[in-house]
């Protein structure tokens, strides 16, 4: 056994809908699936944590709380959540890293 102690970031990506994307009709909107198939993309190499912050924050939709070994996971795993199609709707209003 090692005793290595190994560093971990912790990341929460907060994000949000447009409110253009809100307003489509349900035959015209994203499907949220895409973004769900990154998610467990990547939690085979990274702590993903999701949750919905809908009726408690006002600027955000959802956020998913990260921790990975690697800086590089989180912007990697962001690019990749942004070129879904939900993905192209939402921004960012808060990103916060530890």
């Amino acid at each position: 056994m090692s005793d290595e102690i190994k560093r971990q970031y912790v990341n929460y990506l907060s994000s949000s809908r447009s409110r253009v994307e809100a307003t489509l009709t349900r035959g015209t909107r994203p499907w949220p699936k895409r973004i769900e198939g990154v998610v467990k993309d990547w939690k085979g190499r990274t702590m993903i944590i999701p949750f919905s912050t809908v009726g408690t924050r006002a600027d955000t939709d959802f956020v998913l709380w990260r921790i990975s070994e690697r800086l590089e996971d989180f912007t990697e795993m962001s690019t990749q959540l942004l070129n879904t199609s939900l993905g192209k709707w939402c921004f960012t209003p808060t990103a916060i890293s530890a």
